[in-house]
């Protein structure tokens, strides 16, 4: 018994010390997708996903709510609060905005794609409370001292993948409107713009887009500059 015992401890004092355990691997790094869904571009929320954003600038501050209906459709609503005429450069006049949102996506082949955008909704501008005061086109508004009138954007994005954290996004808009009163103004504004996302996680992003071009309208022959502005934040859940 004694010189097996003395074998075994001879023979595991020739196996050497047991290998030593490689240490555990790292976790998987988390890849930020930024070609899933978008604010600025045509990329639509995945079907009963919702998005909410919000937005601050110039003319004004909004918050939008958006839900997947399908692959290619998203709807919702969004509420403004403007201190700017629906962009015009020009005095500044308070305001509310109510907006029924439908974002369209018709093409998408995972770098590009294209979306048609159509927004109505009312809008109400609350101008001083004098007798008289002038609009940005010049026109004189006398005794109405709150507007109310009815916008009707349509428009078209265009977006790009430009990494797996950043889109790209290229808009395209009509964002006609038209103000109740003795007589019925319409305005036409023509828009082009661009805008860039970041994706602070696959959930959450950071934006930024401007927008620029003339108003013109029915009751002048002139028209105005245009300017939209803003600094955004996009939460999908």
């Amino acid at each position: 018994m004694n010189a097996l015992l003395l074998a075994m401890v001879v023979a595991a004092s020739k196996a050497g010390p047991p290998p030593p355990v490689p240490p555990p691997e790292p976790p998987p790094l988390v890849s930020v997708s930024g070609g899933s869904w978008s604010v600025v571009g045509a990329l639509t929320a995945p079907t009963g996903v919702n998005l909410v954003e919000a937005g601050l600038g110039w003319p004004g501050l909004h918050v939008s709510y958006l839900r997947g209906i399908s692959p290619q459709l998203e709807l919702g609503g969004r509420f403004s609060f403007n201190y700017g005429v629906e962009g015009l450069v020009g005095p500044v006049v308070p305001g509310v905005k109510l907006q029924f949102m439908v974002r369209f996506k018709f093409f998408d082949n995972g770098k590009i794609s294209f979306a048609l955008r159509l927004d109505p909704g009312p809008l109400f501008y609350f101008y001083p409370g004098i007798s008289c005061t002038t609009d940005p086109f010049g026109n004189v508004v006398c005794g109405r001292n709150t507007v109310a009138g009815f916008t009707m954007p349509i428009g078209m994005r265009l977006g790009l993948v430009a990494s797996s954290a950043v889109n790209v996004g290229v808009s395209f808009d009509l964002p006609l409107w038209f103000s109740f009163g003795p007589t019925t103004t319409v305005y036409i504004p023509l828009l082009m713009g661009v805008g860039a996302e970041y994706f602070l996680q696959s959930n959450l992003l950071l934006s930024f887009l401007v927008k620029m071009g003339p108003t013109l309208s029915t009751g002048r022959g002139t028209a105005v500059f245009t300017f939209e502005s803003k600094l955004g934040v996009g939460y999908r859940f």
